[in-house]
């Protein structure tokens, strides 16, 4: 994603602006996955109870309290 900005189409713009596309492009990126990380965690923890003994979502988001 940070090659994005070196393409022709973006040479036109200043060399600031690329460099800040190049960080947004790549943040966009790890947030994506991210996100859908959580969500695929989220998910796995609600599916079945966990007979093996491993922690749940609510066990971590209950720790301390």
């Amino acid at each position: 994603m940070a090659w994005l900005p070196e393409l022709p189409l973006f040479r036109r713009i200043g060399p600031r602006i690329r460099g800040g596309l190049r960080v947004v492009l790549t943040a966009a990126l790890v947030i994506i996955t991210l996100v859908l990380a959580r969500q695929k965690f989220a998910a796995d923890s609600a599916r079945s109870p966990q007979p093996t003994g491993e922690p749940t979502l609510s066990d971590y988001l209950d720790y301390g309290k």
